[in-house]
């Protein structure tokens, strides 16, 4: 799965998360703040584009970018697959 600027999206593309099992990533996942779980789910999982996703939140694009780039951060770290900073 790409984005919008064809940046590969799948969450084994983010790291080392090719060595978590899938209930890892579901456990991470429901971990999530609300806002950043609504937004993995609907552009991670299902493929909505940041500009749909955001409309179906009722949130700006720029809300949604922010808030999948903290989910992310927020999952690598849940998952053990993110170097301390």
């Amino acid at each position: 799965m790409t984005d919008e600027a064809g940046e590969q999206m799948d969450f084994e593309a983010e790291g080392r998360m090719d060595e978590a099992t899938p209930i890892d990533v579901e456990r991470a996942i429901a971990s999530l703040p609300p806002g950043a779980r609504d937004i993995v789910v609907l552009h991670g999982i299902y493929g909505y584009s940041h500009e749909e996703a955001a409309g179906m939140l009722g949130v700006a694009v720029g809300t949604c970018k922010a808030q999948l780039h903290r989910a992310r951060h927020l999952m690598r770290a849940q998952m053990g697959t993110e170097h301390a900073t």
